[in-house]
């Protein structure tokens, strides 16, 4: 596997295309992480944003979240390695 490959989801292909499926939608997720986290640069003095959380979109997140932890550990040298 090259070091420099610069989709890493692409080592994983069924994990890379169920990736693909379920990030459809993934800019409206995006945005409620980016502006839920209520950046002082971004969000209005005195406001605050809290993105209602749909069930789906948790199922989403975990899965995006799994996925990058398992392409991460698969990119990393096996402990054979030494």
């Amino acid at each position: 596997m090259s070091p420099n490959n610069a989709d890493a989801a692409a080592t994983i292909p069924t994990r890379a295309k169920m990736l693909g499926d379920l990030l459809s939608g993934h800019f409206r997720l995006n945005e409620k992480l980016f502006y839920g986290s209520n950046l002082p640069a971004i969000t209005p003095k005195g406001e605050q944003y809290s993105p209602e959380w749909s069930d789906t979109d948790i199922f989403k997140l975990k899965f995006v979240f799994n996925g990058g932890a398992e392409m991460f550990r698969h990119l990393l040298p096996s402990q054979d390695d030494g």
